[in-house]
């Protein structure tokens, strides 16, 4: 009866060190867990606390660049700036706050070009020389008369333009063109005789040149 007594209490004491055992064993997960709990939260809050000075670091180097016509967009195409082009410029100028401290500042958007039309087809294929409004799409709608499309790119009271013929002329037949803002979206280009009468005609090959200024009046 005693080594039975005794077997038994053995056991007991043998389950309840086991079942001590777990329990310290689940304690120490979840206490570790916690801890590991902790340790992330501080390298999250450390990671956006690197990235913020990051970004601010950024910021203020592009704010205290000296900013010059000929090094503006190579520096910032260096700042990874992979769709940094002629088009968008000032667009990042604007959004950054930075202001040119070596050129006036412009208060528009300029298209350049060299009027040239297809000796075959009578189609417009102007060379762009300056282009800070977008893509211009130009068509022949009819004998000298020619259209520029760009959706909201024309708005009223905003735009100036100024066309002129550029070839040697005879002066019993000297030739003009004018153009015009049509609506907020087409500008038109019409090519014409001041012999008589005003009398539209085809050219073709490079004849003159293209300027349109979108101003943006709130500058």
């Amino acid at each position: 009866l005693n080594l039975q007594t005794k077997a038994d209490k053995s056991t007991i004491q043998e389950q309840f060190n086991a079942f001590n055992s777990d329990l310290e064993t689940k304690v120490d997960l979840e206490t570790a867990q916690l801890e590991f709990n902790k340790i992330k939260l501080v390298e999250n809050e450390v990671a956006t606390v690197k990235s913020n000075l990051e970004i601010k670091a950024d910021k203020n180097t592009l704010e205290n660049h000296v900013w010059s016509s000929d090094s503006h967009v190579s520096y910032l195409t260096r700042r990874d700036a992979s769709n940094l082009d002629s088009k968008n410029i000032y667009d990042w100028q604007r959004t950054l706050g930075i202001l040119d401290s070596t050129e006036p500042r412009r208060n528009y958007k300029m298209y350049r070009a060299l009027l040239h039309v297809d000796e075959k087809s009578y189609e417009p294929q102007f060379i762009v020389l300056e282009n800070t409004i977008g893509d211009i799409f130009w068509r022949r709608e009819e004998t000298g008369f020619y259209t520029g499309s760009l959706e909201k790119a024309f708005p009223e009271g905003k735009v100036w333009i100024n066309s002129k013929i550029n070839i040697p002329f005879k002066r019993s037949f000297p030739i003009d063109c004018m153009s015009i803002r049509l609506d907020d979206n087409v500008i038109g280009l019409n090519i014409f005789t001041l012999k008589d009468e005003t009398i539209p005609i085809d050219m073709v090959g490079n004849f003159g040149n293209i300027e349109i200024y979108v101003y943006d009046l709130e500058k």
